[in-house]
């Protein structure tokens, strides 16, 4: 059986939280954050730059060339696209 290589499994996918607990999107962490400036509006009425950190989202289903095997148990998969990772091993083995 061949490792299928989406950012669900990867040690550097993060997921993000949700209310439901169904998780489609986390971010990818194998590279720092990248600064992002955004207007912030303070209460004296002026308009001023504050610095964001953010990282990539991604989908548990994506892929990119950066992957690194994440060892994790079964269970944990939980929130993680556990569905979609199968639909994607079941694909992969036909």
């Amino acid at each position: 059986m061949s490792q299928i290589e989406v950012c669900g499994t990867c040690k550097f996918y993060i997921d993000l939280p949700t209310e439901s607990g169904v998780t489609n999107v986390g971010v990818c962490s194998r590279f720092p954050p990248q600064l992002l400036l955004m207007p912030q509006k303070r209460p004296d009425g002026q308009m001023s730059l504050l610095p964001m950190g953010l990282r990539p989202q991604v989908q548990p289903v994506d892929t990119c060339g950066e992957y690194r095997l994440q060892i994790i148990e079964k269970s944990q998969l939980e929130g993680h696209g556990k569905q979609a990772l199968k639909r994607i091993k079941k694909e992969s083995q036909n």
